[in-house]
């Protein structure tokens, strides 16, 4: 967890209160696109829907694929093989 501003760790409460409010105000200004994108979020971070380290991984991936375009395919493959290594 972040530290707040007067240095201690944040709660993980305090970090999905704060996360919740967040959210709310940018889907108040979001678009289509943007709307879809954090409802899709919300749902894969549903308990049940992925275990969270899966999907931080599959969020990584994309959006290394999205900035380096696929100049990055070869390095997302390496990156999957060695999941799967690390899961045996």
């Amino acid at each position: 967890m972040d530290k707040n501003s007067d240095g201690h760790k944040e709660s993980k409460s305090d970090f999905n209160k704060e996360r919740e409010r967040l959210n709310k105000q940018i889907l108040k200004l979001a678009g289509k696109n943007t709307k879809r994108f954090f409802n899709l979020d919300k749902a894969v971070y549903r308990e049940g829907a992925l275990v969270a380290r899966t999907k931080e991984l599959e969020e990584t991936l994309a959006i290394a694929l999205i900035g380096g375009g696929s100049i990055t395919i070869p390095h997302i493959r390496k990156a999957v093989d060695f999941w799967y290594e690390l899961k045996e």
